[in-house]
């Protein structure tokens, strides 16, 4: 009766703990900003040396002008 009790817990365990199969990840979704700008980075020097990271998103669409605005955080 002993070595059954064993031989079902062992059973359970390596039903419980089996490796599963992962599905396959799907293609990521598109990005509408990229797909829309092009990004530019740069270091701009202010008047007290320090020199702060400015990522500058320009549209792929140049058919007219865009208004631009700046956020500073």
């Amino acid at each position: 009766m002993r070595h059954l009790l064993t031989r079902l817990a062992l059973s359970a365990s390596l039903l419980i703990f089996a490796p599963r199969p992962v599905p396959a990840q799907d293609a990521p979704a598109p990005n509408p900003v990229r797909e829309k700008y092009t990004k530019h980075e740069f270091r701009i020097r202010m008047r007290d040396g320090a020199a702060l990271f400015t990522a500058v998103f320009t549209p792929k669409d140049t058919s007219r002008s865009y208004p631009i605005m700046m956020e500073r955080t």
